[in-house]
Order: structure tokens, then sequence, then C-alpha cells
């Protein structure tokens, strides 16, 4: 989920739509670099189980929903506000992945900075792009890519 003050030219709909159509994009996409992330970094898969890929995609998909809610705190945080949304944004989807497979001894550190550098922020551009484009195609104009006029 991202703060709608990325989207200025949206009506409220239009931003739930957005909301659901990316959230939807970004759990697939993780999902698929996550496990393309493994494959490549492992070669064999089976110590990575499908299920755990998707627990640990859906936990940071749950901080992502915490860090919406971060946004209503600039008013009262300012500058931390921002620094808190940055933290929970950037950081905990790395803590993640470093508790649920450094930690068991599954992968070393480089493969999860390696991991964590083609799944999360490559999901997350590209589940925004793809559902900008999905919101202009249903008639929503956004000002994230297209101009409005």
């Amino acid at each position: 989920m991202i703060p709608a003050y990325f989207f200025l030219g949206l009506t409220l709909i239009g931003y739930f739509i957005f909301s659901i159509i990316q959230t939807i994009i970004y759990l697939l996409l993780l999902n698929l670099l996550l496990y393309l992330g493994f494959w490549m970094l492992i070669k064999d898969i089976s110590k990575i189980d499908k299920k755990d890929i998707l627990l640990t995609s859906v936990i940071i998909e749950l901080c992502n929903l915490i860090n919406s809610f971060v946004v209503y705190f600039y008013v009262y945080l300012a500058l931390y506000g921002v620094l808190i949304f940055l933290l929970i944004f950037f950081m905990f989807p790395f803590i993640i992945l470093y508790l649920r497979y450094y930690e068991r001894d599954k992968i070393s550190e480089f493969k999860i900075f390696l991991l964590y550098f083609i799944s999360i922020p490559a999901s997350f551009f590209i589940s925004i792009l793809c559902a900008s484009v999905i919101l202009n195609l249903l008639g929503f104009q956004n000002i994230f890519l297209f101009s409005r006029n």
C-alpha cells in the first residue's frame, strides 16, 4: 500500500481501486521474484519451502500495510514521521528476510542482500507502474505517470 499523496490526481474511489490493484500485483511479483531469487542464489530450491516464501511475502505486505498508517503521523512527528516511514518501508523487509533465512543458516548475508535487491524494490516499483497503467486504462487519470490536462 502506498500513501495517497503520491497520487494527487485520484479521487477516493480511484485511490481504493489503485490500492487493491497495486497490492495484488505486488504480492504476485514479490512471490515470483523471491522464488526466482532463491532459485538463482541457492540452486537447490528443496531447502526453501514455497509456503515459507508465501508467508514471507505476506509478512512483508503486512509491514507495508502498517507503513501506510504511519503517514498520518506526519503532522505530529514531522521529520521523524518521514524517518519512521523510510525505516519501516525499506528496512523491515530486509530484517524479515534476514531473520527468516539467515538465522536459520539457509543462505549467507551477501545472498540476503542480493535477494532483497532482486525482489523487494523491483516488485514494488513494477507494481506501481502496472497499477498506474491499469488505472489509466480504466479511466482514472493519475498524475504519477500521466499528466492531467
